[in-house]
């Protein structure tokens, strides 16, 4: 069963699948991901691998930032829940959790700098795991 992220892209995917009338074949194509792959995915019965959710993403312009569903953990009381500045905040920790914690993945799948980042690592608190080599930058005096 597909995950809500998933499903948003189903349905993104699916919109711009059918507004440049593209088919299945197309897709496969020129992502290099086998077409039953694509059609049970599109059917919502099964995912696709990290990999080719990106290489899906790219073909069809979709910025994974747009996916994002908040995880309830990194709430703050400082704005509301569903503020666009949490939801980014959230994204970017779990992006950064998917791709066990290698910036330069992260930023590249969400379209965004490493210093960016880093700065959201810095501002939002996000813990990072022990054994973990990750140094946020000192803020400027």
């Amino acid at each position: 069963m597909p995950t809500e992220t998933e499903n948003r892209l189903i349905r993104k995917a699916t919109q711009i699948k059918e507004l440049r009338k593209l088919s299945l074949v197309d897709i496969a194509n020129q992502t290099g991901i086998a077409k039953p792959s694509l059609s049970r995915f599109f059917k919502g019965q099964n995912g696709l691998t990290w990999e080719n959710m990106e290489r899906l993403c790219h073909l069809l312009g979709i910025r994974q930032i747009e996916l994002a569903e908040p995880p309830p953990e990194l709430a703050s009381e400082e704005a509301p829940p569903d503020s666009m500045e949490i939801m980014v905040a959230k994204h970017v920790a779990k992006t950064l959790a998917q791709t066990g914690w290698n910036i330069k993945r992260t930023a590249e799948y969400l379209g965004l700098s490493r210093l960016a980042i880093y700065n959201h690592i810095k501002r939002f608190k996000i813990p990072i795991p022990d054994g973990r080599n990750i140094r946020v930058p000192a803020e400027k005096k």
